[in-house]
C-alpha cells in the first residue's frame, strides 16, 4: 500500500435549493447545506467526502473547524484510524457530539477515500467487505404533504429510478390522517412496491405505542425512528410490542 502524506485540505460550502422541500416533525427546509471536502496528498491523490449538516447556518462553523482540525496533520503519513482517534481524543473538553463530531466525520471519510484510491480498490473492499448489487429505496420526497400531492409524488419516486421501494413520512396530528396518507400512496404505486415509514423521531413513547398499534396492519416494511434515536430501551419496548420491524441507526455514531 502506497504511503500517503497529508498536504492540505480544501473545503467548499454551498446552499442547495431543494426540488422537494423537507416537511417533517423536526421542521420545514427549502434549502440544504452541502459541504464538499478535498484532502490533498503530497503524492497527488485527493480524498473526497461531503457533509449535509441540516441547518444552513452551521456551515459558517464547520468549514473553519475543518481547516483547524486538519492543520495538525500537515506533512504526516495518512493513517485514518490513528488520526480519527487523535481527533476524537482532542474533543474531550468541548464534547464529542454535535458539530465537533460532524467535523471529525467529514475529515475521517476523506482520509479513508484517499487511502482507498491509493490501493486502486473500492473502500468497501479495503475494509474487508465486497461490492455488488443492492436493493435500494427512494427516500427523496413524500414528506408531510397534503394528500392531493402525495399520489403524484409517489409515482415520481418509483419511476425516476425504477425503484421497487419508497419511503414516506408519517406523524400527522391524527392516526386516521396517517392511514389516509398510506392508502393514497398505496393506491398510486400498487401493491408490488414496498413502503417504508419514517417518523423522524417525532413521537413520545406513549404516542408511538398508540400510533404504531394503529398502523401495524398496514403492511409497512418498517417503522423508522418513531421516537428519539438513542432511547434504546424504549425502542426495544416498541420492537417487543409491534409486529412491523422498528428501524433506527442513521443517527448513531462513534
Amino acid at each position: 500500500m502506497e504511503t500517503l502524506t497529508f498536504e492540505s485540505i480544501n473545503v467548499r460550502a454551498s446552499i442547495v435549493p431543494l426540488r422537494r422541500p423537507v416537511v417533517a416533525k423536526v421542521g420545514k427546509f427549502t434549502e440544504w447545506p452541502l459541504i464538499l471536502i478535498d484532502v490533498r496528498t503530497k503524492e497527488g491523490i485527493v480524498g473526497r467526502s461531503y457533509l449535509e449538516p441540516y441547518i444552513k447556518d452551521s456551515v459558517k462553523y464547520i468549514a473553519p473547524a475543518l481547516h483547524d482540525m486538519a492543520t495538525k496533520f500537515k506533512g504526516r503519513a495518512i493513517c485514518p484510524a490513528d488520526m480519527y482517534r487523535e481527533v476524537i481524543g482532542s474533543l474531550h473538553l468541548i464534547g464529542r457530539q454535535g458539530l465537533s463530531v460532524i467535523v471529525a466525520a467529514g475529515l475521517d471519510m476523506a482520509l479513508w477515500d484517499a487511502l482507498a484510491k491509493s490501493t486502486n480498490m473500492p473502500l468497501a473492499n479495503l475494509l474487508g467487505g465486497s461490492t455488488g448489487p443492492l436493493r435500494a429505496y427512494n427516500t427523496n420526497g413524500l414528506w408531510l404533504l397534503p394528500l392531493d400531492k402525495l399520489a403524484k409524488e409517489a409515482e415520481e419516486l418509483v419511476h425516476e429510478g425504477g425503484f421497487k421501494a419508497i419511503k414516506m413520512r408519517l406523524g400527522r396530528e391524527k392516526l386516521r390522517d396517517d392511514i389516509k396518507a398510506i392508502e393514497t400512496v398505496r393506491k398510486a404505486v400498487g401493491e408490488d412496491i414496498h413502503l417504508m415509514v419514517d417518523f423522524n423521531q417525532g413521537q413520545t413513547i406513549q404516542e408511538a405505542i398508540t400510533r404504531l398499534h394503529g398502523l401495524d396492519d398496514q403492511g409497512m416494511y418498517w417503522f423508522e425512528e418513531p421516537i428519539v434515536f438513542d432511547t434504546y430501551a424504549q425502542s426495544a419496548q416498541l420492537t417487543a410490542e409491534i409486529k412491523t420491524p422498528i428501524s433506527i441507526g442513521e443517527n448513531i455514531y462513534g
